[in-house]
């Protein structure tokens, strides 16, 4: 792995940063903790530490569901406002170890939920940036940031990617430790990153996991790629379609042999399976806010709290009983291949700032717990950006990253 930011340079890519933020935030409001006094000292003390290392002196952005000890963690509700945890999460812990510069927090939704945080997307600022990793997609497509880290429970890291034109990286679940992190659903929450391209996600990835399995694939070699409409497909836009339609036309076009991928029918369920088990999980995981502070919830997050009251452990069961076949039937069905692509969001981002689109194309894949990695590919009817949504079993994340770059590439 190479590094990213030049001996000495810290300093210099956080004036970069700082710069581009004064410049740009007032409009977008991708930040709710930054202190550029801080991040000039924090950067002095990267280049006095430090001289090399993958992720030296890069900017990042911790999206604030991220215990920080030394930056307030609201966690998106006003209920824990200038809350601070006293120690770091184990990847902000991670990340300064490494030599990264931890420039503040980003803008989340209350609670990781649905209900939207103050952010707008910078391709159109009356645009929703998707959610709930709202900020860190906004800091990182705007330019303030290369890199920023993100957390998916249904397609809260593939979604703003694609709405904002970036890319989105989630893991195999259980990859990157959930340590210090807002926990919302067990069996779902898994932390990714967002940022400027496919090389500082994996290199992000490698440093953080110590995944060091390298895939490499070339024009005499290239990928075994398939493409699927995904569960949730029927919620896609016809305008959606189309561009994805032309995509695959694309890859064809240039000799790439890819192939459709139907999937069997118990998959369709996998939709609903992932909202039962995300009400049930996130209903009981709240139960001190949802007892304590109740009048300091959103209506949006109380009507989960209410979906989740009535989810029976039996239902529960059920729903992690279709993710369980569904998961070994994936795997059994890519076998022949090393990534299935299909889309990143059902559309381009909505208009307006009431919400933060469907998650629809992401909750199945999601639940089926393999890595997922958004390539900001297409473009919508409206000129804003549709992501090409990458998939693979689990624990084949370095496999899809390998897809990724070659996809990228070409």
């Amino acid at each position: 792995m190479t590094t990213i930011v030049q001996e000495g340079a810290a300093a210099e890519a956080v004036e970069r940063s700082i710069r581009i933020i004064k410049e740009k935030d007032a409009a977008i409001g991708a930040w709710v903790y930054f202190d550029p006094r801080r991040a000039r000292q924090v950067a002095e003390d990267v280049d006095a530490r430090f001289a090399d290392g993958p992720l030296y002196g890069v900017p990042v952005g911790i999206k604030d569901i991220f215990d920080t000890n030394d930056m307030p963690t609201a966690y998106g509700s006003s209920i824990y406002a200038g809350h601070h945890p006293g120690r770091d999460a184990a990847l902000v812990a991670q990340l300064r170890q490494s030599g990264a510069v931890v420039m503040g927090k980003t803008a989340t939704t209350e609670f990781a939920s649905p209900y939207p945080a103050r952010t707008r997307n910078p391709h159109n600022l009356g645009h929703s940036p998707g959610g709930s990793s709202s900020g860190s997609a906004a800091a990182v497509a705007s330019g303030m940031l290369p890199l920023a880290l993100g957390s998916q429970t249904l397609g809260s890291i593939i979604r703003p990617a694609s709405y904002c034109g970036v890319y989105g990286f989630k893991p195999s679940h259980g990859r990157i430790s959930r340590a210090g992190v807002l926990t919302l659903s067990d069996t779902l929450d898994t932390i990714g990153a967002l940022g400027k391209s496919v090389a500082i996600l994996e290199t992000f990835y490698r440093h953080i996991t110590g995944d060091q399995r390298i895939v490499t694939f070339s024009s005499r070699k290239p990928p075994r790629l398939a493409y699927c409409e995904a569960p949730g497909w029927e919620q896609t836009t016809q305008a959606a379609r189309d561009a994805f339609d032309r995509a695959i036309a694309k890859f064809r076009s240039k000799g790439l042999n890819i192939q459709k991928l139907v999937l069997p029918e118990a998959f369709l369920h996998l939709v609903d399976a992932g909202f039962t088990v995300h009400d049930y999980e996130l209903y009981r995981n709240f139960s001190a806010d949802r007892l304590g502070h109740w009048d300091g919830l959103s209506e949006k997050f109380k009507e989960i709290m209410r979906r989740g009251a009535k989810v029976s452990t039996s239902q529960h069961e059920d729903a992690l009983g279709i993710a369980a076949w569904c998961r070994d039937e994936f795997a059994k069905l890519m076998g022949d291949f090393d990534a299935v692509i299909t889309l990143s969001a059902t559309d381009e981002a909505p208009e307006g700032l009431d919400t933060t689109g469907s998650p629809a194309v992401n909750v199945a894949w999601t639940l089926l717990r393999g890595p997922c990695l958004s390539l900001p590919s297409l473009i919508g009817a409206q000129g804003l950006p549709i992501g090409l949504q990458l998939c693979s079993p689990q624990s084949t994340d370095s496999s899809l990253l390998a897809c990724a770059n070659w996809l990228d590439r070409g």
